[in-house]
């Protein structure tokens, strides 16, 4: 159940950070269409904007992976003739991601 409450807390500030670039990405894209002071704030934005982008994609590929995980445990459930919950299914994810994630956990 902690491990539960952990994965949930982990989710909910993944969450949060998306949101947070996405709200960063936003505002960056709407001051790459006021004109610049200088070609130094110009390539520091442009430099700040892909490297925003680029957090975005690897957060798109997690959640991608992590659906494809949710459906693989499912399946694989289904097939033994295991009845998980959706707790289970997401506890279940979590240790599958932990262990083929390159990510810190």
């Amino acid at each position: 159940m902690q491990e539960s409450e952990e994965l949930l807390g982990e989710t909910e500030m993944e969450l949060r950070k998306d949101e947070l670039l996405k709200n960063q990405y936003r505002q960056l894209l709407q001051q790459k269409n006021k004109p610049r002071d200088s070609r130094k704030s110009l390539g520091a934005s442009e430099k700040l904007q892909s490297l925003l982008q680029e957090q975005v994609e690897e957060i798109k590929l997690l959640k991608t992976r992590t659906t494809s995980l949710e459906q693989q445990v499912s399946t694989d459930a289904k097939r033994e003739g295991i009845k998980l919950n959706s707790q289970q299914v997401v506890d279940k994810t979590a240790r599958k991601l932990r262990m083929t994630s390159t990510l810190p956990s």
